[in-house]
């Protein structure tokens, strides 16, 4: 938990300090009647949420009255969310602790960046101490149901309710009267009197007093009765929500006290999503959802409006007047749906104005948090410092700086990976704390694009376009046959660790999946530490060998074989790297009857018309023919296609191109949300993105998947998969087998690396 701002400040100080503070009226309905308030009942939890309560309903019967007045109330952000509140109360609202803590929340907003003119200046103020409101539900909520445990922090509870009464200055100087009223089946009503303007509130039935003490309204209902006479029942809470009571009252003596009507609107009031996402203890996710509604522009409101308008219906209603839209349910449920990252990388600009805006914003809504001191210049040295690591990475494993497209795209995630992480780490649990490192990772889709961008370029010779696509193609193979060889490494060591497992319940599963994935980085290693330096045809070659080490039913198989096929089978669920009948089939060149004689003598394997020097030598013109250079185009077609959808390559081309469950090339899927049902397994939904053109016919739309699984992943990383085969359909995928992109790119590029500077070392040492 947070210190307190004064060290040498304990409950017996505040206590006098309150005595002296806070008129003997106002203190009696806070603290039970008490007009001196003792050390003793500052060490109840109950007392934070009493405080809480009454400000709370003081800030409401005032604006009621203003209302009623006619006031001419401000049309801020912040201030509207809490007069929509106010106008929800009793009509479909009920005054609970999330509401309280949303409003509050939202009127130190105000305050903080309206100043004097903001309408709530007087009753609250910014935070002045180190605890915000909104971290007051949880422990509030927990210690209500365990006062043993909260007394055994009076400390931590004197902190807490400073910071309530610091928000609260309008305790120094308003004073209560009991206003007697006999017709009504209360004590008295409660009334606020301002003795600086003389200025009357009266509750309305919001707080009463009865003979057990001082109660607010917490919701009422219409009820049927005898003789056809409308009844309203009201059911009342104690300050600290430790007794409730109810009464009957008659409709007609209720109105002209309550005066519902004086807040009732012509349309039904919205329900209010980000203060329902918060309740659901998504604090900083619902911070950056309001952030995020009150710095974008009316060009991106129109922008997102385009975009998502026919998706959710329900919430831009077609034909509304955009004035009318409720820009804080859009963009929560948007989060909600898309998640945050998602979300903020559409949102985000590369000219970094929005990513400044919410920083700012979000500095605001922690003000008073020090965990959150220098909140916006520790997420933008994070972030730069992301981008220059992961710039240098992708061009080390491309070959060449990223086109202008990539690198936007780059610097959006990184700002919101940036983002999502600094607040993620303001929790006290700092729970799934994530490096603010995220790999563009390319799918075999991405990889396609630029292959067909190369095919497309009418610039290039045919020449210069093989050798560039063979780049591409090193870059592939060099990435599929490591990852093979890990898979087999990871699968082998788990069995070797369940064999060896006596009590399963004694096992930390997440540790046996954590060594095992450390088996699987450490044999993909060796494998790209071998073929780092290899040609196409050599990267061909060694892939054929990778589909020979398991078994075929083509050939005999040998021990080995077969127990790599085993292996896989257990991994992904199938006992086979790819159809290999398909892949000779595809890597045969077809010739045609035009050819010269001299280079058609039968089939000509594939890596005849690859540079087998590594592009060292340029291709010769012979070799780039028309006819061979279009046969070569068509074999690199079929050869992406197979990698995408392994042996039924050609009847999904056909089709229309399905997810495949066993591609040869993994899957990129971001983790996206997680669940748990009633049963208690992990249900991870996984979005794949970058879909193949075929499979979406628009770049935006992302295919998700649930995943059952026992693993624990990390929230909107990207990830390597290969689904498993044998357990797998169109939505739900079990245990598929995952790597982390990042970490996967990494380690490849890392290899390059060791390269470059073992060679930079060797001419060093020969300069000497």
């Amino acid at each position: 938990m947070m210190t307190m701002n004064n060290n040498n400040m304990t409950p017996k100080k505040f206590a006098d300090y309150l005595n002296k503070k806070v008129c003997a009226n106002v203190l009696e309905i806070i603290f039970d009647g008490s007009s001196v308030v003792d050390a003793q009942c500052l060490k109840d939890v109950k007392v934070v949420s009493q405080m809480l309560t009454f400000g709370f309903v003081f800030s409401y019967v005032k604006f009621k009255q203003d209302f009623i007045d006619n006031y001419d109330f401000p049309s801020t952000s912040n201030s509207k969310r809490v007069f929509d509140v106010f106008k929800t109360i009793y009509s479909g609202e009920n005054i609970a602790l999330d509401l309280m803590i949303y409003a509050i929340t939202e009127m130190q907003m105000d305050v903080l960046k309206n100043g004097d003119n903001s309408y709530f200046r007087g009753v609250i103020a910014p935070l002045k101490g180190d605890m915000q409101i909104p971290s007051l539900r949880e422990p509030i909520k927990k210690w209500l149901q365990n006062e043993t445990y909260a007394e055994k922090n009076p400390l931590v509870i004197l902190e807490m309710l400073m910071a309530v009464y610091h928000s609260f200055p309008f305790l120094e100087k308003i004073e209560v009267n009991y206003k007697k009223e006999e017709e009504l089946p209360f004590k008295s009503l409660i009334e606020f009197i301002n003795p600086q303007t003389e200025k009357t509130y009266p509750s309305f039935l919001t707080l009463v007093e009865n003979d057990f003490g001082v109660y607010y309204l917490f919701s009422y209902e219409g009820i049927p009765s005898e003789n056809n006479e409308e009844k309203t029942k009201l059911t009342y809470y104690s300050l600290c929500g430790a007794t409730s009571c109810s009464e009957d009252l008659p409709t007609k003596k209720f109105n002209p006290f309550f005066k519902p009507s004086c807040l009732k609107t012509k349309v039904k009031s919205e329900p209010i999503f980000a203060k329902s996402f918060f309740s659901l203890s998504y604090r900083n996710i619902k911070n950056l959802s309001l952030a995020i509604s009150d710095v974008i522009s009316d060009e991106t409101k129109d922008e997102l409006e385009d975009r998502f308008e026919t998706k959710y219906i329900d919430i831009f209603k077609f034909g509304k007047k955009k004035s009318e839209l409720n820009w804080d349910n859009i963009i929560t449920i948007l989060m909600i749906d898309l998640g945050p990252s998602a979300l903020l990388e559409i949102i985000l600009g590369t000219d970094g104005l929005y990513f400044n805006n919410i920083l700012k914003n979000l500095e605001m809504r922690y003000i008073g948090c020090k965990e959150a001191k220098n909140f916006r210049e520790n997420v933008k040295k994070k972030y730069y410092s992301a981008l220059e690591n992961e710039e240098r990475i992708l061009k080390r494993m491309s070959g060449e700086a990223l086109s202008p497209k990539n690198k936007r795209a780059l610097k959006r995630s990184l700002m919101a990976k940036s983002i999502i992480v600094e607040m993620t780490n303001l929790d006290e649990a700092k729970k799934n704390k994530q490096e603010v490192n995220i790999s563009i990772a390319e799918s075999l889709v991405d990889k396609i694009k630029k292959v067909n961008k190369i095919i497309n370029n009418t610039a290039l010779s045919n020449s210069a376009a093989i050798l560039k696509i063979n780049r591409e193609l090193e870059a592939i193979f060099r990435h599929i046959i490591p990852f093979y060889c890990g898979i087999l490494a990871y699968q082998e060591h788990k069995e070797k660790m369940w064999r060896e497992v006596v009590d399963e319940s004694s096992v930390n599963k997440e540790e046996v999946f954590n060594e095992c994935e450390r088996r699987f980085f450490e044999a993909a290693k060796n494998e790209i530490v071998k073929i780092k330096k290899s040609s196409l045809g050599e990267l061909i070659g060694a892939f054929r060998a990778l589909c020979h080490s398991v078994f075929s039913c083509e050939k005999k198989a040998t021990d080995k074989q077969l127990e790599n096929s085993r292996l896989l089978n257990g991994a992904i669920g199938r006992g086979y790297v790819c159809s290999y009948g398909a892949f000779e089939k595809i890597l045969k060149v077809k010739c045609d009857e035009d050819m010269d004689k001299e280079m058609v003598k039968g089939d000509k394997r594939m890596e005849w018309f690859f540079n087998t020097e590594k592009h060292s030598k340029p291709l010769e013109d012979v070799y780039a023919s028309s006819i061979l250079y279009e046969n070569f185009l068509y074999t690199v077609k079929d050869l992406l296609d197979f990698l995408m959808y392994n042996q039924d390559y050609e009847k999904e081309r056909v089709l229309g191109k399905q997810i495949s469950y066993d591609p040869v090339y993994p899957f990129v899927v971001r983790y996206d949300t997680k669940s748990e049902n009633r049963d208690g397994y992990n249900i991870n939904s996984f979005r794949i993105s970058s879909l193949d053109e075929g499979l979406s016919h628009d770049e935006d739309i992302v295919t998700g998947v649930k995943i059952l699984s026992e693993r624990e992943y990390c929230i909107n990383e990207k990830y390597y998969c290969i689904p498993n085969a044998a357990s797998s359909n169109s939505r739900w995928w079990i245990e598929p087998f995952l790597i982390n992109c990042r970490k996967y790119d990494q380690m490849i590029c890392g290899v390059f690396n060791e390269e470059t500077n073992e060679e930079k070392k060797k001419s060093i040492d020969k300069e000497t």
